[in-house]
């Protein structure tokens, strides 16, 4: 099966536009809020969650990278 032809039979996106799609993909979601009062503050969202796993990849990298050298 080639790419195209897998590509035209998903209908998931079929009538929203590719700025509609890109949007959904990189929009901000909370994953974890509180509720004070009558207001909710975002203290775990999906863009943090991110930076966290980033950050520890790029720990562990160097490490190893630096471990070896010496």
């Amino acid at each position: 099966m080639n790419l195209a032809y897998a590509a035209s039979q998903s209908s998931e996106h079929s009538t929203e536009n590719i700025g509609d799609v890109i949007l959904h993909h990189v929009k901000d979601t909370n994953i974890l809020s509180i509720r004070i009062g009558e207001a909710y503050y975002s203290i775990f969202s999906k863009h943090v969650l991110m930076m966290w796993i980033a950050a520890a990849l790029v720990v562990f990298v160097f490490r190893f990278a630096f471990a070896s050298s010496m």
